[in-house]
This record gives C-alpha cells, structure tokens and sequence, in this order.
C-alpha cells in the first residue's frame, strides 16, 4: 500500500475506511446537541411546516417548486432549496430530531464529498481527512447546520462540490464532454438553490488552472479550459439573464431594505466575517453587535496571524488564494445591512484547508520550533473546537425556549377554543428577563395559513384592536411559558 499519507481513493486499506468511518461518526457525535434539540430557530422553517399541514407536500412543491424572478432580487428564487426543507420540515412538531438529522445528513455528504475531492486533487490522505473533520466541526458550518432554514446554504455548497469534482475529473478523465454536461447541471441545481452560487464558475475556473498546472506545469495553453470556461459560464448567464430585471430593480434600490446593497456596510461586515471563526461566545450577529467592536478585532488578528502562518508555510499565493476562496461566496451579501452567520457556510471550505495544511506541515516537525508549533496550533484547534460548541449549543438553548413557547401557547389556544371563543388577536407580553423575541421569531407571519391562521400576534398593549373576548391575553416567563 505504501505512505498512508500518499494514497487515491482506489487504494484505500480496510483500515482507512475505518478511520473515515470513525471520522464521520465523531462528525455524528458532535452534533448530538443539534439533533436532539427540540425546537427551531425562525419563522421560516415553521412557514414552510405550516403550508405543507394544511394543505400536503404536493402541494407545497407546485407552489415552492416553481421558478419564479421576482419583483427584486432578493426574492427567493430557490426551488432546489426549498422543496428539501420542505421535506425536513414535515416532521418538525413531531419528530424534530428526524428534521435535524436530515439537516445533518446534508452536511455529513458535503463533508465526504470534499474528502473526495481533496484525496484525488493532493494524493494525501491524512491532510484529506483532517480537513473534513475540521469541515464537519467548523465553527462557520454549524450556524447553517443547526438551522433549518438556513439549508440553502448546506444545499448549494453540496452541489458546488459535486461541480468541483466533475471539474476535477474534466481535466483528468477521458469523457470531458460527458463530464461538461454534469457540471452544467450540478451549477444549475446550486443555482436554483440559492444566488449565491453565481460565485461558482469562477472558483471553479480557477481550480481547473491549478489542476492543468499541476498535471502540465501551465494553464494559458490548454483549450480545454477555454471550452470549459464556456460551459461555466452558460447555467449562470441563463440564471441572470431570466432574473436581469429583478436583479435592476435591487441595484436602484427598489427591493426590500434588507437586500439593498449598500458599499457603507462593507468594512464592518468584513471585519465581523472574518473575525468570527475567533471572536468568544459570539453566536448570531446581533449578538456580535451587543458585544461591540473590540472582540471582533481580537477575532481578526487570531485569524491573519494564522494566514500569515499559512502564507510562511506554502508561500504568498495559497495565502492570496486562501484570502479570496474565503471572501468570494459572501461577496453577494458584504454590502447588505443585515450579516448571517449562515452565509459563512461555504467559507468553512477554506478555512478547514487553512487549519489542516497548518496541522500537516507542524505533524512532522520534531524540532523545537516544530513543538512550539504544535502546541500553539493545538490551543488554536481547541478554541475552534469550542467556537463550533458554542454556537451549537446556542441553537439547543434557543430551541427549547421556542418549543416551550409553542407547546404552552397551544395548550391556551385549545382552552379558549374549547369554551366556544374565536380568537382573532394574540397578546404575548414577555415578562423582565424573557427572551420575547424567541415568540416573535415563532410566529412571525404566520397568521395566512396553518393552525394560527387568521390570528394577529401583537407584543404590546397598544397593538390590541379587538374586543377583549377575541384576545387571548398571555405573558411569557422566563423559562420560555406561555401562560
């Protein structure tokens, strides 16, 4: 079999296997916190759940299945995306943790997926299956993980990767036409997964370079990028040219105020983006936000002085090229007024490269300066480690403070209604100390379908327009109840 460290995907010993196995099962166990968690995190999620219990999936998938411009761009055109929440969200009063494994199980494929492409690009099995554990326990992949809603996200960069790999085996197979087609039709899926994957044929074109460079020492002359470039660029200009007019409208700042671009938003988003895999107890950006400016600054000076390592270890270029693979996917959304944390997804793709190449390069190094090495790159992996449960167990927390809302706030609608009373208005008065923007997450905008439809929910005295015998008229304690 030869070097561990040299090996191809054909070649893989029983044991290997075991190892991946057992990587993909510590992957599992890591998020046992996420899938045990009993409740969700927005609206969206439940908006779906509630379209598909009243009137079924089939119908659900005509109405989210369909490709649709919009007025602006930043309406949602994500069918893909869409009908596999759909899917996940099925079970999700019932048996949440089947909603979050199938989550999980997005994850868990991108993860292999990436080992996949990793294992034939380097030859190098230990630094591929370091990355993808780091990829699986990433502090930027678990906000998207943990949040139902924010699938489209996992859902793209799924389908990206398996771009990436067709890419792969365009340049080293012998089908390249067979090997185009697939391509084509892996951008198509991520495109209509989510906008964001406009970003793609570019990374892929460059990866398509490094790999000609590598096979033939350059790339300027290979015509079969060229052809590639064209087939690259053909799902994403059918993407634009169908969504041209609503995309028009964003830019003149006709769309709605969350998805106005603006060039003001830029260096803060860019600070908080990049400094988050290392800014502590920082989980959603609001939180970010509470805590001011001085931990993300912290988080930024971790995170270059690691990419300066990384530049000192493999030279100015993988630093540069780290540096753009990191930014690219979130170009789209660094000029919006609201940051996500879930748009980090595909960032953890590089980030997982930078922390395995750091842990590849100091592994063998038996000198003093490589022991140094070690130990400081240990305490880094421990702190991303702890970013990943952090955020993790934020959404647990969260969770359990929405189904508690729910759950209490069901039972006083079934006794209102039971005594024969319409209601028309929730009240939810959230006591000192309760998290009352748990409950407007919950119910936002669900008063058009579903088991609350038709109910108005207010969060203040003032808002209340009916009588008091169509109102319900609750408080919320601290321990997320409804009573």
């Amino acid at each position: 079999m030869g070097n561990n460290s040299e090996m191809t995907v054909q070649r893989l010993s029983s044991k290997s296997w075991l190892i991946l196995s057992l990587v993909l099962l510590l992957g599992v166990v890591a998020h046992i916190p996420a899938i045990s968690n009993p409740g969700f995190y927005n609206h969206d999620e439940w908006q779906k759940y509630d379209h598909i219990k009243e009137f079924g999936f089939r119908n659900f998938a005509a109405a989210y299945g369909k490709i649709n411009p919009g007025p602006e761009f930043g309406y949602p055109m994500r069918p893909v995306s869409f009908l596999e929440q759909g899917f996940a969200s099925i079970n999700m009063m019932d048996l949440p943790w089947v909603s979050h494994l199938i989550d999980l199980s997005i994850h868990l494929s991108s993860g292999l997926l990436f080992c996949f492409l990793l294992m034939q690009i380097t030859k190098n099995w230990r630094f591929s299956v370091v990355a993808m554990f780091a990829f699986l326990v990433s502090p930027l992949s678990i906000f998207s993980t943990a949040w139902l809603g924010a699938s489209v996200d996992r859902v793209y960069s799924f389908w990206g990767l398996l771009a990436a790999i067709g890419t792969y085996y365009f340049c080293y197979g012998k089908y390249k036409a067979i090997y185009l087609v697939g391509i084509c039709c892996a951008l198509a899926m991520a495109l209509l997964s989510k906008e964001t994957a406009l970003m793609l044929p570019a990374v892929l074109l460059v990866l398509a370079c490094y790999l000609s460079y590598q096979q033939q020492g350059q790339f300027l002359k290979n015509k079969s990028l060229y052809l590639l470039a064209v087939f690259l660029g053909l799902p994403a200009l059918a993407y634009l040219g169908y969504r041209i007019p609503a995309l028009m409208v964003t830019l003149h700042g006709g769309g709605v105020s969350t998805y106005t671009p603006s060039v003001s938003n830029l260096p803060a988003n860019a600070l908080y983006y990049f400094g988050y895999p290392f800014m502590n107890k920082a989980a959603d950006m609001v939180s970010i936000a509470a805590q001011g400016s001085k931990n993300a600054w912290l988080g930024l000076l971790v995170h270059t002085i690691l990419v300066g390592c990384l530049i000192y270890c493999y030279g100015l270029l993988r630093g540069l090229l780290y540096l753009g693979f990191y930014f690219v996917f979130l170009v789209p959304v660094l000029m919006l007024p609201q940051p996500g944390a879930h748009y980090l997804y595909a960032s953890s793709i590089p980030f997982s490269l930078l922390l395995a190449g750091l842990f590849n390069k100091t592994f063998s190094m038996n000198s003093r300066a490589g022991i140094v090495g070690k130990s400081l790159l240990s305490i880094v992996l421990l702190f991303v480690f702890v970013r990943f449960y952090q955020i993790e167990q934020f959404f647990y927390v969260e969770g359990v403070c929405q189904r508690n809302t729910i759950v209490s706030l069901n039972a006083r609608i079934e006794t209102k209604r039971a005594q024969g009373k319409e209601i028309k208005e929730i009240l939810i008065l959230a006591e000192p100390g309760a998290k009352g923007y748990v409950a407007q997450k919950a119910f936002f905008a669900r008063d058009l379908i579903g088991e609350y439809k038709g109910i108005k929910f207010i969060y203040s005295q003032e808002e209340v327009t009916v009588p008091p015998e169509s109102l319900l008229n609750t408080k919320m304690s601290k321990s997320c109840l409804v009573y």
